[in-house]
């Protein structure tokens, strides 16, 4: 233990904390599985983000705008977010596949 405490000190000094954490126990895999769950974090969320805005163009926004340039330009806007929510979840079920 005291041998593991100095190396993970001179590296401390040495390269800095990044590598500190990669000196500690199995730490490129740990880093590897860490980035998997943020990016499928960070997928899920766009998935669930562009749902909702979807949803409120949908039920609110569009039918509830009085002004004809902000109805048009909010209809014109649309196509845009279902192209993102649909990239989303390619990204998804490719993170799926890929066992992320």
């Amino acid at each position: 233990m005291k041998t593991t405490v100095a190396c993970i000190a001179t590296t401390r000094l040495s390269l800095g904390r990044a590598e500190i954490r990669a000196t500690d126990g199995d730490g490129p895999l740990r880093r590897q599985q860490s980035r998997e769950r943020a990016r499928k974090a960070y997928v899920a969320h766009e998935v669930a983000y562009q749902d909702s805005v979807l949803t409120a163009l949908d039920r609110t926004l569009i039918p509830n705008a009085k002004n004809p340039e902000l109805k048009a330009l909010l209809v014109k806007a649309r196509p845009a977010f279902e192209a993102q929510l649909a990239r989303a979840r390619e990204l998804q079920a490719e993170l799926k596949r890929n066992g992320a």
